[in-house]
């Protein structure tokens, strides 16, 4: 008889909306990025990131989760936050790595200051 354990038992998926700061080769400050996960935090899609990165550049990025909350609708969220800043959009050259379609040249404060909107527009209806 041969038992399948698994670590993933007990945990449901759970929609995410995270905020990550990323320090990307060729800018001398750091981007937002913008993004959804399913489970109890964003950690895997960042080392996601950090794995895709380390391909393209041979290094690896420094990351940071800034917020990271469960929500309902995320790819609502998601998409209104990457239309809301189109313009400010990331362009790595030949190199595409995991994500950065999804990264803008923000201020920090502005990029929690939309990501917060977001969030509280959905807890208050």
């Amino acid at each position: 008889m041969t038992f399948n354990v698994s670590r993933k038992l007990g945990k449901e998926k759970v929609q995410r909306l995270y905020l990550m700061e990323i320090w990307v080769e060729g800018y001398d400050k750091p981007v937002y990025k913008f993004g959804k996960s399913s489970g109890h935090s964003s950690k895997e899609r960042m080392l996601q990131i950090i794995s895709s990165y380390f391909d393209c550049y041979r290094c690896t990025p420094i990351i940071k989760i800034v917020r990271d909350r469960e929500v309902d609708d995320v790819f609502t969220k998601e998409t209104s936050l990457h239309k809301e800043f189109i313009d400010d959009r990331i362009s790595c050259e030949g190199k595409k790595w995991s994500g950065m379609t999804e990264c803008f040249i923000l201020d920090k404060d502005v990029a929690i200051e939309a990501y917060e909107r977001v969030v509280d527009a959905a807890s208050s209806e």
